[in-house]
């Protein structure tokens, strides 16, 4: 009897050491999945799972912090057949309880994700961070947008940076635009045509502060593509490159002012520039057209901030307003000051250029439009002929009838343009 009992006592011992405590779970097995936290957070947001897609939310674990994700959630509003308008909701949740850190929504009337003719592509967050100062770093959102069209292809990308603010998200860059790409190609494939115009914006942060900051550099490359037979008779792309610059962003106590601010080694001494560019003699009559920018060689480089042309354009680089100066000239018209007429074009849809006065330091004294064309209506159109201290504008309106309004100007010996009476 003994024996059978320190044999059970033995048994008992074994399993008692075999017998393991509960093992602890570690992070990625107590974490939810993306699928768990995205519908749990749609949950609380009471967002009616009609009016989303599934699909289309996207979702990213911070780089920088495991425990977050990045939710963003586009809401289709406004919807008739192909065309649609999403709010934004940006999420930052944690990946164990699905709960809601930071949150931030905004309406498609002022995001910009609207798609119609030109539609919205894609929706992406960004896989890199923004420090922009010890304490704050940004991920940015992408939103790419094109149209379905062969004879003219048309495609954009714009991204807006995002930071924690309390419980919420504050919009540091608003609709920055990366990348664009238009242009026209012939679809018959028995012919070799096709002439687009790309341009990149890089971002990188710099190590100049504004208001307490990083300021955000710019690399701009603008390139031009056009597609000829070659000696072969072979279609083949020859790419060539019109404009590159660097610029800044910077921040403005709200948010970064998506201006331009083109760096000093892009520049020229004025009276270099004013030398270097093209002579036209007198009399002039410009009527600068559409028509006069059809060919590759027609886009000229113009050095924006040499012909102070801010000061003519006030949202010439602000976003939105898509200012380009693309060819210049120069008058001799007085030993007292400078005159040069630019060209600028402004979104691709009006040009217009304007006669400025400088003095002999390089300083704007007075300025005035000399031709403008438009080909959003194709109703306006200002031609000018241009002559010794004069300017007699013409200004056509296609209306019901033909509209023709006459001007005169005269431009006195200290270079002021002053309209007669």
């Amino acid at each position: 009897m003994k024996i059978v009992y320190v044999l059970f006592l033995c048994l008992l011992s074994s399993c008692a050491q075999n017998i393991k405590e509960p093992k602890e779970k570690t992070a990625e097995e107590t974490a939810l999945s993306q699928e768990e936290i995205i519908n749990s957070v749609v949950k609380t947001l009471h967002l009616d799972q009609d009016e989303i897609k599934l699909g289309t939310i996207v979702s990213k674990v911070f780089p920088s912090n495991s425990d977050e994700i990045i939710i963003i959630i586009p809401e289709i509003v406004n919807e008739e057949e192909d065309i649609y308008e999403l709010n934004s909701h940006i999420v930052i949740a944690n990946t164990t309880t699905a709960n809601i850190k930071h949150k931030y929504f905004e309406s498609s009337k002022t995001n910009g994700w609207i798609s119609d003719a030109v539609f919205t592509e894609d929706i992406a967050i960004e896989d890199s961070e923004y420090t922009l100062n010890d304490s704050v770093t940004a991920f940015g959102v992408m939103v790419k947008f094109r149209n379905n069209s062969q004879p003219n292809p048309y495609s954009t990308s714009i991204v807006s940076l995002y930071a924690k603010k309390n419980h919420t998200l504050q919009k540091l860059l608003d609709n920055f635009t990366t990348y664009e790409s238009s242009g026209e190609v012939n679809v018959n494939f028995s012919d070799c045509y096709a002439d687009i115009v790309k341009e990149k914006n890089e971002l990188k942060i710099s190590d100049i502060t504004t208001n307490g900051y990083y300021d955000i550099t710019v690399l701009q490359t603008i390139t031009q593509i056009n597609y000829a037979k070659d000696e072969n008779e072979e279609c083949n792309p020859i790419e060539k490159s019109k404009s590159e610059q660097q610029y800044f962003l910077k921040f403005n106590n709200e948010s970064y002012e998506a201006m331009k601010v083109i760096a000093e080694e892009n520049t020229v001494n004025f009276d270099r520039l004013i030398a270097n560019t093209k002579t036209r003699t007198l009399p002039i009559t410009d009527s600068t057209n559409f028509d006069d920018f059809i060919d590759e060689d027609d886009y000229k480089v113009v050095d924006v901030k040499g012909f102070k042309l801010i000061d003519v354009y006030p949202n010439f680089y602000k976003e939105g307003y898509n200012f380009k100066a693309i060819a210049s000239y120069k008058i001799e018209m007085s030993h007292n000051f400078h005159t040069a007429v630019i060209t600028a074009l402004k979104d691709n849809n009006e040009m217009e250029s304007v006669l400025i006065n400088y003095d002999l330091n390089g300083e704007i004294i007075d300025y005035e439009v000399v031709a403008y064309d438009e080909t959003a209506e194709g109703i306006a159109r200002i031609t000018s002929k241009i002559e010794n201290h004069t300017i007699e504008r013409t200004y056509t309106l296609w209306l019901e009838d033909k509209e023709i309004t006459v001007e005169q100007f005269q431009i006195d010996e200290e270079g002021n343009i002053k309209p007669e009476k």
